[in-house]
This record gives structure tokens, C-alpha cells and sequence, in this order.
């Protein structure tokens, strides 16, 4: 086995860790030997190109599969990351309230700019803000047969 593959195997190893706990035990060491082989074929087959696609396709599903992990694992995880989002939306807002930034050095057409992208952000935060509460209260709300809804 060439180094490549074992270092991307590690590394993965690694990142098994954003799984919640329970799937991590149960799913870890299938993961890891399932990358592993993955790896080593991309490698044999294609080289470094193939196995750039393959981390690519890797950590699109990584993020995927461990946000809904997650949310399977229980609403309290959503409610925190949604409380922790709306204590940091808030705070940035109140420390720019009380001291505006102000660049001496640009321009006002720059200045605008600054303005109209710190906004934008604050609009995409605030949305992602509503979508996790949304998310977390609709998992809590039981549906008509008295269950709890599931992901």
C-alpha cells in the first residue's frame, strides 16, 4: 500500500469523529476499512486526480450524513447550536452598535461596501439561525399519532 492512501485513511479517522458517539461505535471501524479500500482503488486506478475526486464525494457526504446523525441523535444538539448561533448573531450586532468600524483609509464606496457585506452576512446567519430552530422545533412537535417525528 502506497502512503497516500494510509495518510487519507488516518486523516479520515480523524474526521469519523463529527459522527454522534452511538454511530461512531457502531459504524467507525466499517467506515474506515470501507475508505480505506476506496482509497487504495482510486489510487491504483487514477493516482492523485482520483483521489481528490473521491475525498470531494467523501466530505460532501461526511457533512450530510453527520448533520443528520445529529438531529437523529436528539434535538438538544440543534437547540444548542441554534442558541450558541443567536448568542454570537447577538453579540456582533450590540460590539458593532456600540463601536462602528470606520476606515479612515477607504474610500466611501468602500466603506459601503463593507457595510453592505457585513449586512449580507448577517441576513444569511440569521437564516440559518431560523432554519436550525425551525428544524429542532419540528422534531420535537409530535405528529397525529402521538409520536415524536423523526429525520
Amino acid at each position: 500500500m502506497a502512503a497516500p492512501p494510509i495518510v487519507a485513511t488516518q486523516v479520515y479517522k480523524a474526521l469519523v469523529y463529527l459522527y454522534p458517539p452511538a454511530f461512531r461505535r457502531q459504524f467507525s471501524s466499517e467506515m474506515a476499512c470501507d475508505f480505506g479500500d476506496a482509497t487504495c482503488e482510486a489510487w491504483e486506478n487514477g493516482g492523485w486526480l482520483l483521489v481528490l475526486l473521491l475525498w470531494i464525494h467523501i466530505c460532501r457526504d461526511l457533512i450530510r450524513t453527520a448533520a443528520v446523525q445529529w438531529l437523529r441523535s436528539g434535538p438538544s444538539i440543534g437547540l444548542l447550536l441554534t442558541a450558541m448561533s443567536a448568542a454570537i448573531c447577538g453579540y456582533a450586532i450590540t460590539q458593532v452598535a456600540r463601536r462602528p468600524f470606520q476606515p479612515a483609509a477607504l474610500s466611501q464606496i468602500d466603506q459601503d461596501k463593507i457595510v453592505l457585506l457585513f449586512l449580507a452576512t448577517m441576513v444569511i446567519l440569521l437564516a440559518v439561525i431560523v432554519i436550525l430552530f425551525t428544524v429542532c422545533f419540528w422534531l420535537l412537535v409530535p405528529n397525529r399519532r402521538g409520536r415524536p417525528r423523526r429525520v
